[in-house]
């Protein structure tokens, strides 16, 4: 749908999963980031507690990458009942 809006946009070559997780883990810093120069920001993460292991550390390296820029992050864990 991206592309029929805007169709001059590179095609992007495949990468194996780990080299894809990256490229999202980079675009997220980025933008989060970029958003944070123009005012502080609020990044909600819902049920972490469905979260795997790929995700769990797409958030440590976030939280690394943005440790002195203007974001609180909120990470929501529902706690289960035994």
């Amino acid at each position: 749908a991206l592309r029929e809006r805007l169709p001059d946009l590179p095609t992007l070559p495949n990468l194996t999963p780990d080299a894809a997780l990256n490229r999202i883990t980079d675009g997220l810093v980025a933008i989060t980031l970029g958003l944070a120069r123009f005012a502080p920001i609020v990044l909600l993460i819902d049920d972490v507690h469905w979260a795997d292991a790929a995700l769990i550390a797409t958030i440590g390296r976030l939280v690394r990458a943005i440790a002195h820029a203007p974001v609180l992050i909120v990470d929501v864990y529902k706690r289960q009942r035994l």
